[in-house]
């Protein structure tokens, strides 16, 4: 996340989708105690670090896959 805008909360939303699964910016806002919006920043730091998606139709966010190398 070095070099992004990226909420202080993004850590915690990586270990919660990390470990969890996909989740909702509610789950995730409720999860963290935190507001929709808050949720949603770190989402998007997340999104932009290439470290998760948000999936089509329920929109939730969930982590993307690791890259090995070989």
């Amino acid at each position: 996340l070095a070099g992004l805008y990226a909420s202080s909360q993004a850590p915690a939303v990586w270990q919660l989708i990390a470990g969890l699964g996909p989740l909702t910016r509610a789950e995730l806002a409720r999860a963290l105690g935190a507001t929709r919006r808050t949720a949603s920043q770190a989402a998007m730091a997340l999104e932009k670090a290439d470290l998760a998606t948000v999936r089509p139709g329920d929109h939730s966010l969930a982590p993307k896959a690791a890259h090995r190398a070989s």
